[in-house]
């Protein structure tokens, strides 16, 4: 299988309800954004800890006025990952194409990753209902963080948002990431079924993908978590860790791309990476935010209704720190 794959001509035909594809506008990804994460457990590792906090901080972005401190109770974090196509929520803003809940529990033992799918149809603070991504066009991070605090009923303890250009160099700094494609596809490349590698542009084109896979934006949210899932066991596996050229430069060619909040400074990093010793790539889990179907919205918009049943008890694993259980009762979410 080769790291690249080709394009496969034309774009398919599309539906004729179906809204054509903007050309030039990216559809991003956070995967960029668990890097974060996974830059701490390798610092509770020990490895390389200095020169990585010293590339990482030098070359991040951070940005304040994002979050408003909430009382929470106990010691589990919850982290927005967020994928748009401006760094800087003070200009010119689209829509976040890809939005996720990282929660970290307390006993630190495992990370699980739960995805929003872009048109679920939610409360947005001072805007009534919504597609869950008007809330970044509307009031960039800071009402994304308002909209995922509402809906969850827990503070958001920090954010980290990325852009295309982060998410490519990163695979490619990897040396491509392998991923099992259940749906072949051919809309802007040919992605064939079963076990492929994939980096830079072919890996943002996979994780773009919706009009060509039986499921939409369902099916395209599931590839963005199973990339998110194998860029962190390739970059805490044994050959990245005990290389210190690549992973130095794995962490320079996503940071420089990441906007996080203020309070999450190097020493917070370090503090959390100690926190988390042992974690490994089999520990980060992979779900979407419930979801009970398709419908359209008064005003006729296609919109994914939430599930109101699950969503109440994914509010009550959040708030008792108990995610493990939910997650037995609801592999997929």
């Amino acid at each position: 299988m080769t790291d690249i794959f080709q394009a496969a001509g034309a774009p398919a035909a599309g539906d004729p309800g179906r809204t054509p594809r903007k050309k030039r506008h990216p559809v991003l990804i956070a995967v960029g954004a668990l890097l974060a994460i996974v830059l701490v457990v390798v610092g509770a590792l020990g490895i390389y800890l200095n020169a990585i906090r010293s590339s990482f901080d030098n070359n991040v972005h951070r940005t304040s006025g994002v979050i408003t401190p909430q009382a929470k109770q106990g010691d589990a974090l919850n982290i927005i990952l967020m994928g748009t196509d401006t760094r800087d929520a003070s200009q010119e803003r689209g829509r976040s194409d890809a939005l996720m809940l990282v929660h970290i529990p307390a006993d630190r033992k495992d990370v699980t990753i739960i995805s929003f799918p872009r048109d679920m149809w939610v409360p947005i603070p001072d805007h009534g209902q919504a597609k869950i991504n008007a809330a970044y066009s509307w009031g960039g991070q800071a009402l994304t963080v308002r909209t995922m605090q509402d809906l969850l009923g827990i503070p958001i303890d920090h954010i980290v948002t990325t852009d295309f250009q982060g998410f490519k160099d990163m695979t490619t700094a990897l040396g491509g990431v392998e991923v099992y494609n259940p749906t072949a596809s051919h809309q802007d490349m040919n992605f064939p079924a079963g076990n492929i590698t994939i980096q830079g542009d072919a890996a943002l084109a996979y994780v773009r993908e919706r009009y060509d896979l039986p499921r939409g934006d369902f099916d395209r949210a599931e590839r963005q978590r199973t990339v998110v899932q194998a860029i962190g066991r390739k970059a805490l596996s044994t050959d990245v860790l005990a290389n210190p050229g690549q992973f130095t430069n794995f962490v320079a060619s996503f940071s420089k791309y990441l906007t996080v909040d203020s309070a999450l400074t190097d020493t917070e990093l370090v503090k959390t990476a100690m926190s988390m010793r042992g974690i490994t790539g089999d520990d980060i889990h992979l779900m979407q935010a419930p979801v009970a179907g398709t419908g359209r919205s008064a005003d006729k918009q296609a919109i994914d209704i939430v599930d109101q049943a699950k969503l109440t008890e994914l509010k009550d694993a959040l708030a008792h720190d108990t995610l493990g259980q939910y997650r037995a009762k609801y592999p997929q979410g």
